[in-house]
C-alpha cells in the first residue's frame, strides 16, 4: 500500500494523472490532484511510482513562488 503523503500515478487513464496519496481504506486509494483540487480513488494495483519526469514536474507544480524581493 502506497504510503500517505507520497505521490503516486493513476495508470487507469488514457494520460499517466499524477496525484498526493491522501488516505487508503482496505484496497482503495485516495488521491489528490498534484496542486491540489478534488480527491479520486483508485486501486493499488492501478498505481505506479512517478518516473524521474513526472518526479521533476511534481516538483515544479508544487515548489512556491516567491513574490520577487523575498530571499
Amino acid at each position: 500500500m502506497p504510503v500517505i503523503g507520497s505521490y503516486m500515478v493513476d495508470t487507469r487513464m488514457k494520460t499517466t494523472r499524477p496525484g498526493r496519496v491522501m488516505a487508503h481504506e482496505d484496497d482503495l486509494v485516495y488521491l489528490r490532484p498534484v496542486g491540489g483540487g478534488r480527491e479520486w480513488t483508485a486501486r493499488a494495483e492501478d498505481l505506479r511510482p512517478p518516473t524521474e519526469n513526472e518526479c521533476a514536474s511534481i516538483r515544479t507544480l508544487t515548489t512556491p513562488v516567491l513574490p520577487p524581493g523575498k530571499p
